[in-house]
């Protein structure tokens, strides 16, 4: 069962109604907002402060890259035509994601969340970093929390690597990029969902419009990457 890493490990996710229309365009609807409309204090911006580190500048910072790791935008990788999974033969796919996942690495590189030599993320530096830049006490308690499954320091932790399926790991761009790793650009994007999730206070006066319309699609699109088939993104099981 694919399950996001919050709902097995820190049971702090509301319930969502599952979105059951066939019909759903899951890459033409857009949750880049949705934890301001749906969160009385949302927490997604994880660039921003990134941005001050030195050599940030290095990897030619552009908006429509920065919001990969300051939103929620796989869904815009989701095919109808593919029963809204992934089709990673797409031009359309591999453009983006190489020009997204080539950003997200050097990112990581140069702020010291990517080990090279093992081709392995630096949970710990990454999870201190997403704990300095929390809004308040609530997130940056969530935040202490959300990646210690994943830290190499603690017992019984396991492997990113081993979360993200084969096809999502690597990607071959061609010339000039050649292969490159995706762990760091699907790193984000797990943690734009879990933060969606996981928001403390939901904002109540939209919960019975645009808000319950939003979270209804999203449960629908998110369950797609996190689905049980080999065609998700991300494997969890409990």
């Amino acid at each position: 069962m694919k399950i996001p890493l919050a709902f097995a490990l820190l049971c702090l996710l509301p319930m969502a109604f599952c979105q059951s229309d066939s019909t759903t365009d899951c890459a033409k609807m857009d949750f880049t907002k949705l934890s301001s409309t749906c969160c009385m204090h949302p927490f997604g911006i994880l660039l921003d402060e990134m941005s001050m580190v030195d050599g940030m500048s290095h990897c030619g910072p552009k908006p429509n890259l920065e919001a990969w790791g300051n939103s929620y935008k796989i869904n815009t990788l989701q095919s109808k035509d593919f029963n809204n999974f992934i089709d990673i033969s797409s031009k359309a796919y591999i453009k983006e994601v190489c020009a997204a996942g080539a950003f997200m690495r050097c990112v990581f590189i140069k702020n010291s969340f990517f080990h090279l030599g093992n081709a392995t993320l630096n949970i710990p530096n990454l999870s201190s970093y997403l704990v300095g830049i929390a809004p308040n006490s609530t997130w940056k308690t969530m935040m202490s929390k959300i990646l210690d499954p994943l830290n190499p320091e603690r017992a019984n932790s396991y492997s990113f690597n081993d979360i993200v399926e084969d096809d999502y790991e690597y990607i071959d761009c061609g010339s000039p990029t050649g292969n490159i790793t995706l762990l760091p650009l699907m790193m984000m994007q797990l943690l734009q969902s879990e933060l969606i999730w996981m928001c403390p206070t939901q904002n109540l006066y939209t919960s019975k419009n645009k808000c319950e319309s939003l979270m209804n699609n999203f449960q629908y699109c998110d369950d797609k990457i996190f689905s049980s088939t080999a065609k998700g993104v991300f494997y969890f099981s409990v």
